[in-house]
This record gives C-alpha cells, structure tokens and sequence, in this order.
C-alpha cells in the first residue's frame, strides 16, 4: 500500500544561487531516494524557492513508523544541503509531514517538471499508466465516523462475514466480494454505502483512507472507447464508489469496464461499491458479466417484514426522540403487510402527527381524533369530489396523507411560531388523461377548505406561458406568475418542456432557475405542482439540482384498467344525461383492444364519448319523431362501432 506525504522547510537562505544548488543537488539525488529507495521510502524535490524547499514523499508498505519517516527525511536533508554547499546549514521545521491524496501528490509532482529534466522517471515508482485517466482521490475522516445503527439494509449473513474477516484482511490479496446497492431513493443510496462503508472499515475490509467516487461526469467523450483509470494501483486497501443510478447504457459499460480488476490486469487490491437506481436485472446481468471473476453481495431496501419493519421503526423513531412501545406498533403496521423504507417512514409519520403529537400536545383531543380513526376526518366537499374518481387509489390514499400532514403543521407552527415552514411543492407523474390536472384543481379547493391555502385556485401554465421571446424577460415574468399564484396552486404542465432543446430557444433554463428561487421565497403560501411524463419528470429533475430537493411528494398517476375505462365512460354519459344499451360494453372493448396506441387515460374515453354522439345523431336524425324523441339520449353498441373510420 502506498502513502503520501508533503512538507514544507525552510533553509534560511536567500540567495538565487544557493536555489540553483539545490536543484542540481535533487537531481544527483533522484536515482538513490526515488526511483530505487532502499527503505521503501521515497523523497523527492518538487520546488525550491530562495528560503524554502517543498519535499514529497511516497511510502511503500502497510506498517508505517512515522519516526523512521522523520529519520529518512532527516539523512536526505542533510545530503542535499551538503552536495549544494550548505553543509553549515540547519533546516528549521516550517510544517509537520501532512498525508496527501494520491490526486494531490500527482499536482505536486507536476511542479517537480522544474527541476527534473527527465520527469518520466519519476513516475516509474507510482505503478500507473500516465495515458489513463487519473481520477481525483478523497480521504476518509479519521476522526468522525457514524454510529452503528440498530437497523442495517445490509443482510445479517453478510454483516456476520465482515465480522468475522477482522484481523484477516491485508492489502495485498484480492478481496473476497464487491457490492451492488440500489433503490428507487438516492438518499437511500447514500445511506447503505455510508453504513456498509463504516462497517468495512470498522472490521478493517478497507484499511486505507484513500477512495475513489466515480459517475459518468468523468467520462470524457474521446474516451469513451478505452476508458481506463490509472491511479486503481494505488488504491490497495481502498474502495471504488461507482455511480451507476444516473448512467446512461452507453457509459454504463464503460463505467464497469473502467473499475473491473481481471487478474493480471491491475495489482490494486481495493473493494467496489456499484450504485444503481433499481432492481434492474439486465444492468445487474452487464455487471457480473463483464466483472465475471468478481463475486457480489446485493443490497437494497426492499420490502420489510414485521420483525425487520419493527428495528427500522424504532430506529426512525429514535431519530425523532420518540420511545416505541408495543401497542404503537400495531398502531402504525398494518397485519400482514410488507414494507418499504419509504413506506414506512409515512406510516409512522402518519402516526406521529394523529396520535402520538395528539397525545402528547392535545390530549383534550385524544378520545375524539380515536373517534375519529375509521371515519373520513378530511371530510369537506371538495374531499368527496376527489373520494368519487373513479380508480386512483393510490393517488387518493396518498393525497390524504399530504392534506392531514400539512393540516399538523399548521398546528404545530400555531404552537412553536419559530418552527421552519415546510415546503409543499409536489411532482403529478403520469401520461396524459390520467386525471392529474383534476386531482391538482381538487387539492387546491381541499387546501383552501381546510385553511392549508387562502384562495385554492389552480393557476395552470406551460413553457409557452413562461418562457419569453427576449434577454431579461422570462425572469419577471415567472416572478408574475408566482405573484398571481399566491394562496393558491401553481401547476406547470409538461414541465420538461422548460429545459432547453433543439427548436426551444434559450430561455427555458432561466425560467427553471427561477422557479426554484421562487419555489423557496413563497414555500409558505405557493404550492408548485410539476406534471408530466413519469421518465421526462425524472430527467427534468436533473436540470437543477435545487429542484428535487425542493419537492417534497412524488405522486404516481397509473394509466385506468379497462374496467376503469367503461366507469368513466357511463359516469360521463350520466352527467350528460345519456344512458347507454346493453351491448355498449363489448362495442367498447372491442373498440379499446382494437386500438394499437395505449389507450388506458380518460381522453380517450371522451373523444369516444364525444364521437359516439356525433354517430348518434346522423343515426336517428332520419327516425320518426316519436322514435327520436324516445332515442335522443340512447347511446348503443353502433355508436361506439368503427370509431377508427
């Protein structure tokens, strides 16, 4: 394993010849106390000025004495100060020795092309290929490491084996796994590798400090075809952060490619964390089969049973100062459901603010929210509008945790005025017709029912609405927009269409930047709700980085069953005051599976609704009156037939 080091000394001098000494006396030097140090200890000039040497140094090996260090370095001052005549000299100790990144030392070595004339020697120590890319190294705090939590996404049999590999790890043997870590949540992510990565190094699996984190933005394009990184060598002990949950399949390959250490093929002995995004079989099939003689370990946050629900819960419990008992338990879990980490973080939240703040802060209200329990306690007009679409079962159940969450906040910032106003900036994800612009003029209404918003109405706009034509103007005119929306509910259609693109002009990007500051000035009084294409939102979302941090509910909007599809077909006739023939039914599902396009949105159900109609009237046009009069608002089976025509 290899170390580095930097120092900075001051040799009193100030003498423009003594400077060019010293240099002639580095260079004598190099042969004995780089390129073939006897000691494994390597000093090397990377600057001289007229009162100052800057020294490098590099150690090979895993049992490193920083007295010996000292003592080596204290030999070769004394040689090179004796070659470049300033024997009678004493260096004073301006700087300790302080480790450096490999990334660091690289720099340093650089400013060495000064004083070396042939600076491809010095990097014949470093074991790297100079022609690969160099990625920049960081540096695990020694100091502060987190606490081991009681609940760990890592499987129990894989924390069994780290813990019993202590002590029987070194730096120069293959490691025995590598990892695969994924889920839908990058703050997920971030936990597992920060818990994996503390375990590793608490049970000596990584012994060094030094790691590499690597993504697609170091990927330059002309490398593409043999990208390789040079600095792996180096990493003995360490461990390699790939970034795989933002990568395209085109880099994708060439990330795995970049890491993978086939024997033979690097000496690096270092461990491998791969992020990814999801459950994705054919990404996990690229991996192992490019990495086919590495072994992995998968981890995620998938579905929790009972007992391993209970440990997280009483883990984010612990976070939110709050001591679990067993009737809790089974006030926040359902009997018999799994669930997922997100999941459960809103079930107890749920729980947090209804009964437990109840208990807590109001128990004037304890019996009556209890009361409460199985009945709608949103119930308010607009409410039973939202309760009476047809379908959307999971954007309802989720839409009510959103309004009973902000309604305790508002009671919670009644109590503690000083309490920071949560944002309620939200994403509506769907396709088109599934209802998101219905659902967003309904919360609204709810919002201003249940006091949440002053005025609840729905301002809706597009990039036609906020983009302008000229420099200076889309600003002020987003700025308009949020003043026009206050109270109320800002919903940006097709929201993907702000980022800059082929044919769009340039100001999308100033729009988007002014909506996230706006977003954060009016978080209090303005709800901005995004929609669009479920795949187009999550790239959207990447434009800013203050976007997703700002939003803070996802809401999924899933295209209607075919059964869905007929409800709102005979609700829509209802409303119009039409009934439908019996043989409707099957006419209208032969109608939507002869339909190649997917189809499972409610505009489609009313441009059949509305072509049906027109199909009714040129067929009873020409019937008797008293027929018509008894047909006028009959819609049968030949309505709905040879739509396509």
């Amino acid at each position: 394993m290899m170390k580095f080091f930097k120092r900075k000394i001051n040799y009193g001098q100030n003498n423009k010849s003594n400077k060019t000494d010293l240099i002639e006396a580095a260079r004598s030097l190099m042969q004995d106390y780089w390129n073939t140090s006897a000691n494994k200890i390597h000093f090397l000039v990377s600057r001289v000025t007229c009162r100052h040497i800057y020294l490098i140094c590099m150690y090979e090996g895993n049992d490193l004495d920083i007295n010996n260090l000292k003592t080596a370095e204290m030999i070769y001052m004394v040689k090179l100060l004796n070659l470049a005549g300033l024997e009678n000299k004493e260096p004073n100790e301006e700087q300790e020795f302080l480790e450096s990144s490999f990334y660091d030392f690289m720099e340093n070595l650089r400013l060495a092309r000064n004083i070396y004339s042939d600076l491809e020697l010095a990097y014949n120590p470093l074991k790297i290929d100079l022609q690969q890319e160099v990625i920049p190294e960081k540096l695990f705090d020694t100091n502060i490491e987190p606490v081991e939590k009681a609940y760990s996404f890592i499987p129990s049999d894989e924390l069994t084996r780290i813990r019993c590999s202590e002590n029987t790890e070194r730096d120069d043997v293959d490691r025995p796994v590598h990892y695969l870590v994924y889920s839908n949540n990058r703050k997920v992510i971030d936990e597992i590798n920060e818990d994996l990565i503390y375990r590793l190094r608490k049970y000596k699996r990584i012994t060094s400090r030094r790691y590499l984190e690597i993504s697609r933005n170091n990927i330059k394009p002309r490398d593409k075809n043999n990208y390789r990184i040079g600095n792996l060598n180096n990493l003995d002990g360490g461990l390699v952060i790939v970034n795989l949950d933002d990568t395209v399949n085109d880099d994708f390959e060439v990330l795995v490619n970049s890491v993978y250490s086939e024997p033979g093929k690097y000496k690096g002995k270092y461990t491998v964390i791969f992020n990814l995004c999801e459950a994705d079989d054919a990404r996990v099939s690229v991996i192992k089969r490019i990495c086919d003689f590495w072994s992995f370990v998968v981890i995620s946050d998938g579905k929790l049973e009972r007992a391993k629900a209970i440990k997280l819960l009483d883990q984010i419990a612990e976070e939110n100062d709050v001591v679990l008992i067993d009737s809790y338990y089974d006030e926040i879990l359902e009997p018999g459901k799994k669930y997922l980490r997100d999941e459960l973080i809103a079930a107890f939240r749920k729980w947090y603010l209804n009964r437990y703040n109840i208990r807590k802060n109001y128990p004037a209200y304890t019996t009556y929210i209890i009361n409460l329990s199985n009945v709608d306690e949103l119930s308010c007009p607009s409410y039973h509008e939202l309760e009476s679409l047809i379908g959307l079962k999971n954007v309802k159940t989720l839409c009510k945790d959103i309004i009973s969450f902000y309604q305790m906040e508002k009671l919670r910032k009644e109590k503690y005025s000083s309490l920071k106003d949560i944002g309620m900036h939200m994403v509506f994800q769907g396709n088109p017709g599934t209802a998101k612009t219905t659902v967003a003029r309904i919360m609204a209404r709810i919002f201003k029912e249940k006091g949440i918003l002053s005025k609840g109405d729905l301002i809706e706009v597009g990039r036609a609405n906020l983009v302008e034509k000229y420099v200076g103007q889309t600003a002020p005119n987003v700025k308009s927009y949020f003043e026009k929306a206050k109270g109320s509910v800002l919903f940006i259609d097709e929201a993907y269409s702000l980022a800059d693109g082929e044919g769009k002009g340039s100001y999308g990007t100033e729009a988007i930047n002014t909506i996230v500051q706006e977003m954060e000035n009016n978080r209090d009084d303005v709800v901005v709700i995004f929609a669009g294409y479920k795949k187009e939102m999550k790239e959207f979302l990447k434009v800013n980085s203050g976007l997703s941090s700002r939003i803070s509910f996802f809401v999924d909007f899933p295209d209607y069953s075919d059964d869905e599809l007929f409800e709102i077909l005979t609700k829509m006739a209802k409303d119009n005051h039409y009934t439908l023939a019996d043989d409707v039914r099957s006419a209208f599902e032969n109608y939507i599976n002869s339909t190649v396009t997917s189809i499972g949105n409610g505009r489609f159900v009313r441009n059949a609704f509305e072509r049906a109609r027109i199909r009714q009237s040129s067929r009873i046009c020409k019937l008797p009156v008293k027929q018509l009069t008894k047909e006028l608002f009959v819609l049968s089976g030949q309505d709905f037939g040879g739509l396509h025509d």
